[in-house]
C-alpha cells in the first residue's frame, strides 16, 4: 500500500487506514493489559450470573458498523505509521502474545473469571470475543475507505 493509500480519508472527519490500523493495536494492546490483570485475581465462578451479554451479542455488537463511537482520548491515533508493513509487523508481533495466551489458558480459566468491563460484567473469554470483533469491525472500516469512489490507485 503506497503512503497516499494509507493516509487518505475519504472525508474531513474520517480516519485513514494509518489510523485505523493504530487504533486497533492501541485497542488490542490496552484490552489484552486489562485481561492479564484480571487473570492475576482468583477465579469468580459464583459471579457468573451477573453476565448480562451472550458470546454471540458481544460478537455482534462489537462487530456492527451501523452505530459510530468516539474512541476514547487514549486509543486515538495519530497517525504513526508511514507504511503498512510497519503497522501489520507491530500487529503481528502483539497478536503473537495474545494467540501464545489463548493456546496456554484452559477454557475453564478463561470462563470462571468474571469482570467488570465498560459495558458491564463478562468473563476474560468474553473480553478475547470483543477484542477480535473490534478488530473486525476496524477491519471492514478499513475495506469501506479503500472502497471509496476516490481512493488512490
Amino acid at each position: 500500500m503506497t503512503s497516499e493509500q494509507l493516509h487518505f480519508k475519504a472525508s474531513e472527519d474520517s480516519w485513514s487506514i494509518s489510523q485505523c490500523l493504530e487504533h486497533i493495536i492501541l485497542t488490542e494492546d490496552m484490552i489484552f493489559g486489562m485481561i492479564q490483570e484480571y487473570m492475576k485475581n482468583p477465579t469468580n465462578p459464583e459471579d457468573k450470573e451477573k453476565i448480562q451479554y451472550s458470546d454471540q451479542d458481544i460478537l455482534n455488537f462489537s462487530t456492527d458498523r451501523s452505530e459510530k463511537y468516539k474512541a476514547p482520548e487514549m486509543l486515538l491515533p495519530d497517525e504513526k505509521f508511514d507504511n503498512s508493513e510497519d503497522a501489520l509487523n507491530e500487529l503481528s508481533k502483539q497478536r503473537e502474545a495474545v494467540i501464545t495466551f489463548i493456546k496456554q489458558t484452559p477454557m475453564d480459566e478463561l470462563r470462571n473469571r468474571v469482570n467488570e468491563s465498560p459495558s458491564g460484567h463478562s468473563d476474560v473469554y468474553q473480553s478475547l470475543l470483543f477484542m477480535a470483533g473490534h478488530t473486525a469491525r476496524h477491519t471492514l472500516q478499513i475495506e469501506e475507505i479503500k472502497s471509496a469512489a476516490n481512493f488512490p490507485n
